[in-house]
């Protein structure tokens, strides 16, 4: 592959914005109800926003212009749609009322018909106690990170004012996606930058200007990228077994995704706190970003070599000033990446097939086949001239040529008042559990609380750019990961690449935190 790769300048330009939306929804059909009275939708001052409201839509919607056609309309909708997964009919729904003969399972059940009736969508219960404002809620079992979703009601009675909002958790505040005033529109398409939630509230405010006491919801259609899909694993003496080192690379990327998504829901709660303000919310609600290997090692029953790692790494951080003047960070030591160490047992071993991979803390490791050995048993081997036949140690750098197949640098850039830190990790690997080769650069950030650093969530980014030579040290392409860049205690900018090498200086990264500013560093041995 290759990729331009643009001067630093260029790409430091870019900043992060996390852009909340509001949102709300749902209206009832009730046929031919006779239609009701405009003062009587007065009684409720809820029930109206006020016309200086903003249409949020206007700016976040991808809507057809006025002068489109319906089929035109159609068709971009469906393009759009292509790409992406319809999240909704996996949730479970919910309303605050519902009109007798009217079911909110309608809004889920895959039709996009908009005729009016109970045949065909939810209707809040007015008379019968169901007055607006009332909700419709969609609850996933597990976090799902979306990018629009689309609102069908029904035919002559469009939903006038509405509102969607999100939750991350169960217990946490709804926020405002998408605020819409003055909808005519029978169906209208919202997308908004990509937002993880756990729930779905849709508020229906003000119904159809011939029946304004009703809500009326068809269909909703909720959108996002498609989810990596944990492999086939089994688990034996504590354990992992994995069908092919393929399957192990599935399941590092699995877990990455669920990293991410966790650390966007905890931080999206808070979108307009300062990196301080959510540090102390950090400390308070005992947030670990680290949650995710936890669960799927609990799923699995196995003690982790990131466990161990993790801890130490926490207790260096806790006795010791925490920087190079304390000695070897626990971080740098065995195996770099935080997926492989969930997929490791506390020896550092996993198998693939009948093959058992043990990693040293130096990041070579061993194979063997047969029965698992201990790191000692495999170092004994080592110290003779000629290993078992079932044995193979692979150090990626053992010759040292000119190029490597592996390679990584690695340090701390503190802010200029010592309070904030950023740790930045720049690396090149071709395997075994890293496809065909990946370049990553990784920042992570921390605060100084008590004298001591502790893992907090700030403003931070990286980027990962060069160039990969060919076996023979030679040629090459050049490959560029792109900016990446978000509010979390850790980001990780990577780019693939096929059969190639480093060469020393020839890979460069970017790394950024909101006090340290940016720093380049290359990649050099």
């Amino acid at each position: 592959m290759k990729t331009k790769i643009l001067p630093a300048l260029s790409r430091v330009g870019l900043t992060i914005a996390l852009c909340f939306m509001l949102l709300k929804c749902a209206e009832p059909d009730l046929g031919n109800t006779e239609k009701i009275k405009e003062e009587q939708l007065l009684n409720d001052a809820r029930s109206l926003l006020p016309k200086a409201t903003l249409d949020s839509t206007r700016l976040s919607e991808r809507l057809v212009a006025s002068n489109t056609s319906k089929a035109a309309e159609s068709s971009l909708r469906m393009a759009a749609t292509a790409a992406l997964v319809n999240f909704a009919p996996q949730a479970i729904v919910s309303a605050e009322s519902t009109y007798p003969g009217y079911s909110v399972a309608r809004i889920i059940d895959g039709s996009q018909n908009t005729t009016v009736g109970p045949s065909y969508s939810w209707a809040n219960n007015h008379p019968g106690g169901g007055k607006l404002p009332e909700s419709v809620f969609l609850k996933f079992s597990s976090l799902k990170t979306i990018e629009r979703i689309d609102i069908y009601t029904s035919s002559g009675y469009a939903l006038q004012n509405y509102t969607i909002q999100y939750r991350t958790t169960t217990t946490a505040p709804w926020i405002n996606l998408v605020v819409v005033t003055g909808n005519t529109e029978v169906s209208r398409t919202h997308t908004f930058s990509s937002t993880t939630v756990r729930e779905i509230q849709i508020i229906c405010q003000l119904g159809p200007s011939n029946q304004t006491v009703y809500g009326r919801l068809n269909e909703v259609e909720i959108y996002g990228q498609s989810e990596p899909i944990l492999p086939s694993i089994s688990a034996q003496n504590g354990m992992l077994i994995f069908s092919s080192t393929d399957a192990v690379t599935q399941a590092m990327d699995y877990l990455d995704f669920k990293y991410e998504q966790y650390s966007d829901a905890f931080v999206g709660q808070y979108p307009t706190l300062t990196d301080d303000q959510l540090a102390d919310v950090e400390e308070s609600t005992g947030f670990n970003d680290e949650q995710p290997f936890i669960d799927f090692e609990n799923q699995y029953g196995i003690s982790s070599l990131r466990a161990v790692v993790t801890a130490e790494e926490d207790n260096w951080l806790a006795s010791t000033a925490g920087d190079q003047t304390a000695g070897t960070d626990p971080d740098d030591t065995y195996v770099d990446e935080v997926e492989l160490r969930a997929l490791l047992n506390s020896n550092g071993q996993l198998r693939v097939g009948s093959t058992f991979y043990t990693f040293l803390s130096d990041g070579s490791y061993y194979t063997n086949t047969g029965s698992p050995l201990t790191v000692q048993e495999l170092k004994n081997m080592s110290t003779s001239n000629v290993l078992p036949s079932n044995v193979s140690y692979v150090s990626p750098n053992a010759a040292l040529p000119p190029c490597r197949s592996v390679a990584k640098n690695k340090g701390f850039q503190p802010a200029a008042d010592g309070s904030w830190r950023l740790k930045w990790k720049v690396k090149a690997s071709d395997g075994p559990f890293e496809g065909p080769g990946r370049a990553k650069a990784i920042t992570r950030s921390y605060k100084k609380k008590n004298g001591h650093w502790k893992k907090r969530s700030s403003s931070i980014g990286a980027q990962v750019y060069g160039s990969i030579v060919g076996g023979d040290c030679t040629g090459g392409a050049n490959i560029d990961s792109g900016w990446k860049s978000k509010k979390a205690r850790k980001v990780k900018a990577k780019v693939s690449y096929s059969g190639g090498k480093v060469v020393s200086g020839g890979i460069s990264s970017i790394h950024y935190q909101n006090r340290v500013g940016y720093v380049t560093k290359s990649l050099t041995f």
